[in-house]
Order: C-alpha cells, then structure tokens, then sequence
C-alpha cells in the first residue's frame, strides 16, 4: 500500500493534464499515449519519475489492452497491489471527429457517419479502463463540439454526448479489498480556461466521476448540490498577453526565420504569471536574462506575408476584413489585365477562371471570356459592376441596395431574370469561404478587453499574429499561453501541415503526425487542470 495521491492518464497526449495534477499534488503512475512523439514529450519532461521508468508502466496502445482481459485484470491486480486503491484516471479521447477543425473538415462522406470513425469511439475503451482499475475518481475532457456531435447526417445533436454519459454512468467497478461493485456519482459542466488563469478562452467540457463509496462521505453540501460541486470555483480572469509573453520579445530580432537562444530580457517578477512561466528547472528556477531559452524558433515569413502582417498590426483589424478588401481589389486587377487583348499571361487566365468559376454560372462564364470582353463593352461593364459591388458588399457586409443601382445604366437594360440571377450570384459570392475564414488570422491583443480573453489556440502555427512583431507565435510562446513552463521540453517535428497532420480517413489512414504546436494545441491548459485536480484532492483524500 502507498499513501501517495496517484494517477493515471490516458489519451495523456504532451501531458498538460497530468502536469496539472502534479501540480495539484498527484504523482502519474502509469501512461498511455499513441503518438510516439506526444509520449515523448510526456516522458522527456518526467525523467525523474521513478514509475515511468518501468516500460510496463507506460502504454501506447489502449484498445489492445482492453480487448484482451487478461492483460487488463493482470494490469489491475499488479497497480492494486503496488499503489492500493488508485485515486484518479483521466483522459481525453482523441477530438478529431468532434472538434471544428482537423479531421472533421476533412471527412466528407466520412462525416455523415461518424459512428465509422474509429476514434470517435475511445472513449468506450476508457470505460473498460475505469471499470477495471475502479478508481476513486475519473475525470473525462474533450471539445465542446462533443455537445452537439451527431453520429449520422439524419441523426440528432447530442447523440454521442448522451450514449459517453450513458457509457460512465453504467460503470460497475469493484476497488480492491472489496466485493462489491460501486457505480460512480457523474457530473458534467462546460467550463471556460479563461475563468481559471488561463489567458485565452478555450471552452472545454469535463465530465468528472467519484466513485459511490467515495461520494457517500463527502459533507451533505457538497453531496446535495449536484450542479457543479466537483468543480472548482473561478478564479479572478485571465492575465493578458504581454503579462505572458511580453519578456520573450526580442526587439533585436527583425529577420525572418532563425532563433532567440537566450532570454531577450529580464523577468518583471513583480508579474507572478512570469513568475510561473520562467522556470528553467522543474524545481522552480527563474531564468535571468541571457539565460539558455529553448523552443523560441521563428517560422519563416516571406516579404509578402511580413507585409501583410504588417497591414494587420496597422489597422488593428483580423486579416478577414484587411483580406477580403485586398482579394476583391486584386481580383478587379486580374480583371483589367485579364480584359485587355494584348495581354496574353497563360497562368493569370488561369488564376481568373479558378478565382471566379466556384461563384459564376457557365453562361456567365462565356459572357467573360476574353474574345467576347474585347468586343461588348456592355458585357465587361457589367463584369466590372458587379466585382465593384462584391468589393461593397465585403467591406460593408450589408447588400446592394437599389439606390445604388438606379445610376447604373447597363443594370437598368438588364432584364428582370438577369437581375435575379446576378442577385443570386451576390449571396453565393458573400457566404463564399474564399472571403470567409472560420479561423481566420488575428491580431493578439497586448491587453485584454473588458470582456477578457477571445481567442482559443488550436494546433496550427497560422491562427495567431504577435501583438508587437510581424509574425505567428513561436512554440513556447504557443507552450506558455497553455501554461508550459519554460523548463518543459517538447519532442518531436516543429510543424507540419496537410494530410500529414490530419490523416487521410477516406482512405482509411487514421495515422497522423503531432508536431510540437498541434501536441500543445491539444493539450488540456495546465492551470485548468491544476484547479480541477486541488479541488478533487479535498474531495477524495
């Protein structure tokens, strides 16, 4: 038997959950992570982890665990027997088939039955976990696109949301020394990163169970109030971005691409979030200034990305509204160049056709090719009418009103089914997702608004813009706005992009690389999960 708080993480990804935890005062006993390089950066960063040492401790793969119940049950008897009754299991089941970005977008006929999506399922073995381990508590996270996820096209929201609670709340697990099988005490909440001093919004739901005999001797209160009393209250905001990240900028560094290898500048230990973060040892070691700094490596921007960023941190605004504007313009350019007979570029004739065919019908596409541009004025007039109102209508958001097309004369010679087929052709063009982007690129703020943190970090490099240099986030800048200190190590490529980050599920390869930044953008905010995990040591201990 041990008197230590112990637990166990699965689907533990780089670790933000467990580090929270530990945190919190919970030793990680065993693992189990897929990715190779996420259990790398789990591993690298608990080198001093006596249990973590014994590869029978760390697992990658959980369904081949739990499909054979015999290398569960001895699992189960050889942790009971070291650890006695184990405190907390935890795990977030891989998100893809949920979430609003990564492998959703990429299903198509996939993403009409997503009860055929491998991952999408895990979480039952999770339940097999739990229900032979019999923890005293579990705690269960995952996107909020969870809530409403639908397992077919025709089904209805919630319906994974309703059978995971149904899959936990059926749990009968017997704790050791004991003969009978308890069921858990299960509540669920939303909770928002940004309520518990994490500085950005990232709203995640957790589901936490405590076992019944556990849950029996609690105080009344706490039993009797079962909307949110295993949850932890919120705490005083989240601290702003040049709290955070504000001793990592390096006025020196102006080029793109290349490093900042050592601490630019001093720590304001007046700010206690720089406090936290600055850690060059787990033993709490706060850098000075031209001490080593690791994962501060600058993406490379062209000129032309560079300038458009510079564009953003001028106008204050979200490359959608400076981007949508220069779309329309350059594509009225394309137009004029396009239009002009003596100018015959092969690749921009391309460029226009790609731009503009998604939006246009085929008959309108004829009535713009180039011989009959250079013969109707009243054709290419129109054209150039309606890209000037597509600029409108993007800068404004509002549509054409008739006024501002009373001094328009070819719209006055137009017919009236012409007007409504171009009516038509203006609301495709507005919702178009050329002119659209959900994640669009933003401007960091250095300071918060009333309203506090609005933006959640996924794992792509290209969602977030520096509030004082032209360029996207580094990873420790990317580490720290989930709560990384700077001792924490990450393994494993800096970034990646394409179906080497998403997979291919059409084809049935669910395989997929985790650089650095997707392995943080998954993570669970360390602060979070040291909350939850204070909080359920008062309940369980």
């Amino acid at each position: 038997m041990s008197d230590l708080l112990t637990s166990i993480d699965l689907f533990a990804g780089c670790g933000g959950l467990s580090l929270g935890l530990e945190q919190a005062g919970f030793e990680t006993i065993f693992v189990n992570e897929l990715n190779p390089d996420a259990m790398g950066s789990f591993l690298i960063n608990r080198q001093d982890n006596p249990y973590l040492k014994d590869p029978a401790n760390r697992l990658y793969d959980l369904v081949e665990l739990t499909q054979d119940p015999e290398a569960l049950q001895r699992l189960r008897k050889r942790l009971h027997r070291e650890f006695g009754d184990i405190d907390i299991v935890s795990g977030g089941p891989p998100c893809q088939g949920y979430s609003g970005i990564g492998h959703r977008s990429t299903f198509k006929e996939l993403n009409t039955r997503k009860e055929a999506i491998p991952t999408n399922h895990l979480y039952k073995e999770m339940v097999k976990f739990i229900q032979e381990l019999a923890p005293r508590a579990f705690i269960f996270e995952n996107v909020r696109g969870l809530l409403s996820a639908r397992k077919t096209a025709q089904g209805h929201k919630g319906e994974f949301w309703e059978d995971i609670q149904k899959e936990f709340k059926a749990i009968q697990a017997i704790p050791p020394g004991k003969q009978k099988a308890f069921s858990y005490v299960v509540q669920w909440k939303l909770l928002l990163a940004k309520d518990y001093g994490v500085p950005q919004n990232r709203p995640r739901v957790i589901m936490i169970g405590i076992r019944a005999d556990v849950h029996e001797q609690l105080p009344d209160a706490i039993k009797e109030n079962m909307q949110d009393s295993f949850y932890p209250p919120k705490t005083n905001g989240a601290p702003d971005l040049i709290d955070v990240l504000g001793d990592l900028v390096d006025e020196n560094h102006v080029r793109s691409g290349g490093s900042t290898t050592t601490y630019p500048q001093k720590a304001d230990l007046g700010n206690k979030y720089q406090k936290e973060l600055r850690q060059i040892t787990r033993e709490g070691a706060t850098a000075k200034e031209g001490d080593p700094l690791t994962e501060h490596d600058y993406s490379k921007h062209s000129q032309q990305v560079i300038q458009k960023y510079k564009r953003i941190h001028k106008s204050g605004k979200s490359l959608l509204g400076v981007e949508q504007k220069r779309l329309a313009n350059e594509r009225c350019q394309r137009y004029i160049e396009y239009k002009d007979p003596t100018y015959k570029n092969k690749i921009l004739k391309e460029r226009f056709v790609a731009d503009f065919a998604p939006l246009l019908k085929e008959a309108d596409l004829e009535k713009i090719r180039l011989t009959e541009m250079s013969k109707s004025g009243q054709d290419g007039t129109l054209y150039i009418r309606i890209l000037d109102a597509v600029e409108k209508i993007i800068e404004t958001t509002t549509p054409l009103v008739d006024k501002q097309r009373r001094g328009n004369s070819t719209w006055r010679k137009l017919s009236t089914e012409d007007k409504e087929r171009i009516e038509q052709n203006f609301k495709k063009i507005k919702k178009k997702k050329a002119y659209q982007k959900k994640f669009s690129q933003r401007l960091l703020p250095e300071r918060w608004d009333e309203n506090g943190p609005n933006i959640t970090i996924t794992g792509g490099t290209e969602d977030l813009i520096h509030f004082s240099q032209p360029r996207t986030l580094t990873v420790r800048e990317w580490a720290r706005l989930q709560g990384f200190p700077d001792w924490y190590q990450f393994a494993g490529s800096r970034t990646t992009g394409g179906r080497r980050r998403a997979g291919d599920p059409e084809k049935g390869d669910w395989t997929r690389d985790l650089p650095k930044y997707t392995q943080i953008g998954n993570a669970v905010p360390v602060k979070l999960a040291s909350f939850l995990g204070m909080h359920l040591k008062e309940l369980i201990s």
